[in-house]
């Protein structure tokens, strides 16, 4: 990357952010623990658009009956096409019952 490059600070190989990091060593420690608080609030994101998504749907979702590793070893699954886990930790959540 060159000084000319607009994605990058003037004179440095670093992406511009949002956090106005220049040091590319600091900003690659930085995100990574900001990767790691975000990892610490569970599953995060995608759990909280279920349970709204289930809502609209006329169902009840209990996050609490959503076992973290179960929710990331199914979602690992479905990226491999295969959804029957991702059906399976939704079902209890919704009903509360276990569908094995």
């Amino acid at each position: 990357m060159t000084g000319d490059d607009p994605y990058v600070y003037p004179g440095t190989s670093t992406l511009r952010n949002a956090l106005g990091i220049i040091d590319s060593a600091k900003l690659n420690r930085v995100e990574r623990r900001l990767v790691v608080q975000r990892m610490r609030h569970g599953v995060r994101t995608q759990a909280q658009y279920l349970k709204q998504l289930a809502a609209q749907a006329g169902h009840e979702l209990d996050l609490t009956r959503i076992d973290p590793v179960t929710w990331i070893e199914a979602s690992k699954a479905s990226h491999g096409a295969d959804y029957s886990p991702m059906v399976d930790v939704i079902r209890q959540a919704i009903s509360g019952k276990s569908y094995s």
